[in-house]
C-alpha cells in the first residue's frame, strides 16, 4: 500500500467516523481542542479521536 492510499484510507475512516458520530468534518485536533467543539465530546469520541490522530502522525513520520 502506498503512502498515498493510506492518508487516502485514513481519510476515508475518518469522514465516515465524524458523519456517524455527527460530528462537524474539522481537523482532528480541531475537535479535540477547538473551543466550540472540545466540551461537547463524550469520552469515547475523545479516546477514539485521540487514537486516530497518533496513528495519523506515527503514518506521518514514517514516511519522512
Amino acid at each position: 500500500m502506498t503512502y498515498q492510499n493510506r492518508i487516502d484510507l485514513m481519510t476515508d475512516v475518518y469522514e465516515d467516523y465524524c458523519k456517524k458520530e455527527q460530528l462537524p468534518l474539522l481537523d482532528v485536533t480541531d475537535l479535540l481542542y477547538g473551543r466550540d467543539t472540545k466540551e461537547t465530546l463524550t469520552l469515547d469520541q475523545k479516546q477514539w479521536l485521540t487514537t486516530f490522530n497518533d496513528i495519523w502522525e506515527r503514518l506521518e513520520l514514517w514516511i519522512i
